[in-house]
């Protein structure tokens, strides 16, 4: 009788901890999302969007984290992801469709298989589009091809060069790309001071969402845009798909625009567990159902046309199973030269107003505007009363000569008093 109570009692406690293990991973713990584009841009829009729903559909309801890292468009996140990331479901990286694309156009920067990411699901299918600033006088597409446009780009491997190279290279536009202006913030910012004229690689969704007032007041014109589905809201603009001029340019501009398919997905590394895989997947879904999601992603002007984990995976093989020949077009198109941005670093002497990050990102007022610097705690020299100090140690309400090159940009040093 003794060792039957024993035996009962041990498959009990079995039979409890088997699933409390599974369910109660999360309870206490930290869910990072990271953001593969700036502040205040639509990757990190998505991404902070996702986060507010996610892990209220998560078993243990994890406190959540959200990162930005945009370096390298994208690549450094999705290397990190595939490499670094803890392999149990406690990071979820906002993974550019356009890196796939270097990986099958064999950039040696690419760490990362991404067949082998667990994808957890995808918040949107987008449209890009060609943007040119109203004082340009530029009106329609036929100017892409007329005239010399100087568009930005954030690096080779961001859609903020692809798409303007491959234009030029399969179509015959004229766009003069400089790279170096990293988010959308910066890049609009450029095209306000002069900088630049164009930008393409630009969402309508970000379009949507953080550029509204500036196409309603005529600041920006939307041009072109660039997808296999169009935004419908976008439909009386001229897609780049109908400019070409034959059915081998046509299946090149179909390859490119392809990754749109799956413009905001996220994914956990390899090696996580298929239990919690599926755990998070179904959360995903869960939170893309939720009315309060769903009203969120209203207010905030936040276009959703989402797709499972299993979805993504799907298009993701698709991707990675077209034609050589065309993959090979596109890759030669991307070799095109591009200049560098140029930095004009200078030194203002400003009260801060704002920190966030942990010292990360600080606010201040220059020229009668309040601006933003982000601050490293490796490449920034940070003093206090002539000691140098992590960045942490700087706080809203001190006076420092901060020296940097403009709104955005990283901080090469800050003195404060």
């Amino acid at each position: 009788m003794k060792q039957a109570t024993l035996i009962l009692t041990g498959l009990t406690a079995a039979l409890i901890a088997a699933p409390a293990g599974a369910q109660d991973f999360f309870k206490g713990k930290r869910l990072t999302l990271a953001a593969s584009g700036g502040a205040g841009g639509g990757y990190d829009n998505y991404t902070r969007l996702l986060g507010r729903h996610l892990p209220n559909h998560i078993p243990g309801k994890p406190r959540v984290r959200v990162q930005n890292m945009n370096a390298a468009g994208g690549i450094v996140l999705a290397n990190y992801t595939y490499t670094k990331a803890p392999k149990d479901g406690t990071f979820l990286g906002n993974i550019r469709p356009s890196v796939l694309f270097e990986q099958l156009f064999g950039n040696k920067a690419v760490q990362f298989d991404g067949r082998k990411f667990e994808y957890i699901g995808n918040l949107n299918e987008d449209t890009d589009a060609c943007l040119v600033w109203h004082t340009t006088g530029a009106t329609s597409v036929k100017d892409l091809f007329t005239r010399e446009l100087i568009t930005s780009g954030n690096s080779r491997s961001a859609m903020s060069f692809s798409f303007p190279a491959v234009f030029n290279a399969v179509l015959g536009t004229k766009f003069k790309i400089i790279l170096g202006y990293r988010g959308t913030p910066v890049r609009i910012l450029a095209m306000e001071r002069g900088e630049i004229e164009a930008t393409c690689g630009l969402t309508t969704t970000t379009i949507k969402a953080r550029l509204g007032k500036v196409l309603k007041e005529g600041k920006i014109r939307v041009l072109a845009i660039a997808g296999n589905n169009p935004d419908p809201d976008f439909k009386h603009v001229p897609n780049m798909l109908d400019q070409a001029k034959n059915a081998e340019d046509r299946a090149a501009l179909k390859f490119l625009f392809s990754q749109m398919q799956v413009a905001r997905m996220f994914a956990a590394a390899p090696g996580t567990p298929k239990a919690r895989v599926a755990l998070l997947r179904k959360a995903f879904t869960a939170a893309m159902k939720d009315p309060a999601f769903v009203k969120d992603a209203k207010r905030t002007r936040t276009d959703i046309k989402w797709s499972t984990g299993a979805a993504t995976e799907k298009v993701v093989n698709q991707l990675y199973a077209s034609d050589p020949e065309v993959v090979a077009r596109i890759s030669s198109a991307l070799k095109a030269p591009a200049a560098k941005r140029k930095l004009v670093y200078r030194t203002v002497s400003a009260k801060i107003t704002g920190v966030k990050r942990k010292g990360g990102r600080i606010y201040f007022i220059d020229a009668g505007k309040k601006v933003q610097a982000s601050v490293s705690g490796k490449r920034t020299k940070i003093s206090i009363a002539g000691k140098k100090v992590k960045r942490s140690a700087v706080k809203a309400g001190m006076t420092c000569d901060i020296n940097y090159a403009g709104a955005y940009t990283r901080a090469k040093s800050i003195a404060c008093k």
